[in-house]
């Protein structure tokens, strides 16, 4: 078992409703290292437990600043700093009351003189339509493992306006095999099957990049901060396999 699948069991949903966190430092002591010395030694386990710490914390961050950036962005452009209680946040925190007080006083409703201004979107759906077109095949199957792997399973969710765009760039999906076919047969799920790796080395090694940008442009900032993860992850891994 690799560092990574170590670190993966034991942040996941399942492991933590097994052992509660007043019983983690046992876990951690005893079946992490038994095991993480399967495959290395003793002296090395301090500076991998001291790693599997650094993960944590950074997937936390980044789970953090990309799930309420938005909050964060009012915050800055209203210029009157104050402590930030994460705790209360939510991922519907969009439709709270004070983030909308807030939204509206930065961004004030235009004031209209007789019948209501209406906004023409014809621009925004144009580009809005490019955007979706321009999501290939095998990237659409990608972040759909991601979403499985990585989001709909854990604990960070994805809050509902995020969900509802991700939703349009997966209803383009071209392959209908796996209604017919066996699942093995479909090429959908043949894609879904392959490992991480596989996605990364596509395209020159520039896949994940291509696709990052697109996330970024669609406001699929969850998305974007996995796929950022899983690149840094299996770039790490090569690095590690090339040294040995």
């Amino acid at each position: 078992m690799s560092n990574l699948e170590i670190y993966r069991y034991f942040t996941s949903k399942n492991n933590k409703a097994t052992f509660p966190e007043f019983l983690f430092p046992g876990v951690l002591g005893r079946k992490t290292k038994k095991l993480f010395l399967e495959k290395h030694s003793e002296t090395d386990y301090p500076a991998f437990v001291e790693d599997l710490a650094e993960n944590k914390a950074f997937e936390d961050i980044i789970d953090i600043a990309n799930n309420y950036y938005k909050y964060f962005d009012l915050v800055y452009k209203d210029k009157k700093w104050k402590p930030i209680d994460l705790t209360k946040f939510d991922h519907n925190y969009e439709s709270a009351e004070y983030f909308l007080k807030l939204h509206k006083k930065i961004y004030p409703p235009p004031k209209t003189i007789g019948s209501k201004i209406k906004r023409d979107y014809t621009e925004d759906i144009a580009k809005t339509k490019q955007l979706l077109s321009s999501f290939k095949e095998e990237e659409k199957i990608f972040l759909l493992k991601v979403f499985h792997d990585r989001i709909l399973t854990s604990r960070k969710g994805m809050d509902k306006t995020e969900l509802i765009r991700f939703s349009h760039v997966l209803s383009g999906i071209k392959d209908l095999s796996i209604f017919y076919k066996v699942a093995g047969d479909a090429q959908s799920y043949t894609l879904f099957q392959k490992k991480y790796p596989h996605f990364v080395n596509m395209q020159n090694g520039k896949f994940c990049q291509t696709l990052i940008n697109k996330l970024d442009a669609s406001n699929l900032y969850s998305l974007k901060a996995e796929v950022k993860l899983i690149e840094s992850e299996v770039l790490k891994e090569i690095n590690k396999a090339r040294k040995k």
